[in-house]
Parts: C-alpha cells; structure tokens; sequence
C-alpha cells in the first residue's frame, strides 16, 4: 500500500513538472522571438517569481485552514491550463506580461502545495519524499523532451510551449482529484497558518537560514534566465536545447535517488552545502568554456544543485516547520528562494548581461564569473555561520552539530 501511494504521489508530481518543463527551458528564446529587449525579457522573466512572492502564501495558507489540499491542486492546474491557452497568440509586450503573469499567479503554488500534499501522506518525509519528488524531475526532462518532438513534428515555433505546457495542467487537474483527502488542519487558538510559518524567522539559526538559500537564488538565477541564451550563442540548434537542458533534471533524478543516504550520512548542513558549492562550480565552468565538455558539464551538475540544495532544503523545513503550518512553511520556502531570490536575480544578471555587452556581443565569460563568486561567497557564509536545529521550531529543541 505504500509503495501503490507512492506511485500515486509521483505521479502527480511528474504532471507538475511536466508542466514547467514544456515552457521554462525555452521562455527566455521565445521572448527574444518576439522582439524584446533585454529589459522588457527581464520584466517578462520577473512575473514568475512575483507571483512566486504573492499567490504561494495564500494558496498555503487555504490549505492548511480551509481547503482540501488535492481539491486546491486541481483547481489551480485547471487555471494555468486555461489561461496559458489564453496567453498563447498574444504577441504585444503589455498584453504578454498581463496575460502571462495571470498564468504564473495561479501556477506558482502547484509545487509547493504538491510538496506539502506527499509530505503530509508519506510516512517518513526525508525517506520517502526523495524518490516521489524524483518523478517530478522526470517529468520536466518529459515535458522538456515532448517540446523538443512538437517542434521537430510541427515546425511550429517556441510558443506552442504554452499549448504544450497547458493541456499537461488540464491533465494534473483531472488526476489530482484521485489523490488521498488531505484536509485542512485548524489551528485551535485560531492562529493564521501564514503567522504560524512567518513565525519561525524569530529563530536566528531559520531567519539566517532561509537568507542564504535567497542568497544562492539571487545568483543562481542566472541559469535559468540568461543560461539557454547563452547556449543558442554558443552553437546549441533551437530543437535541441531543451533536450540539453533536460540533461541537468536527468542528473537530477540519479542524485535525488541518493537523497536519502547523503541526507542520513552528512545531515542538513552537508547535503545544501555540497548544493551550494555545485553552483559556484557549474559558473566557473560556464565562465571559462570554450568547447562543447564544459556547456554539458555545467548543465549536469543541476542535479547536484538542485537536489543537495532546493529539495534538500524542503525536507529541512518540513522537519522543523510547526507541524499544522506544513503547506504554509513551504510557501514561505518558496516566497524566499523562487519568489524574492528569482525576481531580484533576474534584473541582476540583466544588469550584468547588459554591463559586459560590447559592440551587440555579451561577454559571456566575464558574466558567469559574477555568479559564481557570489555562490561561493554565501558558502562561506553557510559553512562558517549556519547551525541546524533537530525539531520544529517552536518546540524547545538543541542545534544540531
């Protein structure tokens, strides 16, 4: 029965990141095919971690006060489904942003919610959660890679990732209501689970906690808004680069498959630093590349990233987060990294991008290397500062060595 719940959970979130991986890969091209600037790509860019920074909370917040939280799921993938229909034959910049940002405002709590849903049904979150959150890796690779056949089947252009991208929602609308009832769980002194979450930032250890991960996001977002750019100049075809970003989230599923055992040998503190320092690295890399090695190398390393950092992190919060705020915690999570780290970061490597253009040409050397001190910088920080705690954070409970 539990391995059937398992497949049940995973399947879901694959769905979800079959979503996502049908448009994040190849947003940043088709904003360039619609002939915008680099700032107007970096408004465009900066909707998904502003509605990060919104609808999440409040998502989180309904699931864990009032709604079922499969029920919530379905409802907000039936929204991005039809609203990502509805942003796809707009051309115009205004038009795009408004439409798109509605998209991202109902889209932006799917993983979150999704997360807390399988952690509130499994029945040990740093064992079992790895593996279904595997599936969701799997999916971006699958959404990514059913992209990459549209193309080459239709010759249609970037923007049927949002066609692509919204019957796959439509479809985690109709699954997610087999999911197990989760309802709500009522705080009895009626206290907000938002407050309950926001709560946790009185610990020093958590507040500084969650400040690096915003640290790590701020610069790590480089890869994602200018990263696919940056491979195009480079020589990588327009249907092949979401076959090669996929090759990071491939590498993602070995190292979340591990999750388990680095997360039980080296604790908390190892597996996000390992994370952390695999981001310095993956620039570095893209900073001195000059042949074909290094561009993959780079993208690969994302599982490392990504696993040891952002998914390691979430079984972090969900063991020391109050246990009736569990789907708010992860909001809060998500408002700090995808939400405040991403939308800050993408004017940042605007600005950078746009500092080292010389004569039309970005320096793409010289861009990569500011994000990669920046990681290595907070992996100091983190190394030297941050201690773990063994509980929830408001139950007395030791840091943990």
């Amino acid at each position: 029965m539990q391995r059937y719940l398992r497949t049940r959970l995973g399947l879901q979130m694959f769905l979800c990141g079959a979503v996502n991986g049908a448009w994040q890969p190849v947003l940043p091209p088709y904003l360039k095919q619609l002939g915008l600037g680099e700032f107007e790509i970096a408004v465009c860019l900066a909707t998904v971690p502003v509605a990060t920074m919104i609808s999440p909370l409040a998502a989180g917040q309904a699931a864990d006060r009032w709604f079922a939280s499969e029920r919530l799921v379905s409802l907000l993938s039936l929204l991005t489904g039809v609203l990502m229909f509805a942003a796809r034959p707009i051309v115009g910049f205004a038009p795009f942003v408004g439409a798109f940002f509605a998209a991202m405002l109902v889209a932006a709590p799917l993983f979150p919610m999704s997360t807390s849903l399988a952690l509130q049904n499994l029945p040990d979150g740093a064992r079992d959660f790895p593996l279904v959150r595997a599936c969701g890796t799997l999916g971006h690779v699958s959404g990514a890679n059913l992209l990459s056949l549209w193309l080459w089947i239709t010759h249609g252009s970037f923007r049927d990732c949002l066609l692509v991208a919204g019957i796959l929602a439509l479809t985690n609308a109709v699954y997610s209501l087999t999911l197990p009832n989760t309802p709500p769980r009522r705080d009895t002194a009626g206290r907000s689970a938002i407050g309950r979450a926001a709560g946790m930032l009185r610990d020093p250890g958590t507040a500084l906690f969650f400040g690096l991960l915003f640290c790590v996001q701020l610069f790590g977002t480089s890869y994602y808004a200018r990263g696919p750019l940056f491979l195009l100049e480079s020589g990588v075809s327009r249907e092949g680069l979401s076959s090669l970003m996929s090759v990071g989230q491939i590498t993602e599923v070995a190292v979340v498959l591990l999750l388990p055992v680095i997360f039980g040998r080296w604790g908390a503190k190892g597996t996000i630093a390992v994370g952390i320092a695999a981001w310095s690295a993956r620039f570095f890399f893209w900073s001195a590349a000059s042949s074909f090695p290094p561009l993959v190398t780079a993208v690969a390393l994302h599982g490392v990233c990504f696993a040891c950092a952002r998914i390691a992190s979430t079984i972090y919060v969900d063991r020391i987060c109050p246990r009736d705020a569990r789907s708010s915690a992860q909001s809060l999570l998500s408002l700090a990294v995808d939400g405040s780290g991403n939308f800050l970061g993408n004017f940042l490597i605007g600005a950078v991008a746009t500092r080292y253009t010389i004569g039309g040409a970005v320096q793409w050397g010289r861009v990569w290397k500011v994000p990669a001190v920046g990681c290595a910088a907070v992996l100091l920080v983190f190394l030297l500062a941050f201690r773990p705690r063994r509980g929830p954070v408001d139950a007395p409970a030791p840091a943990a060595d």
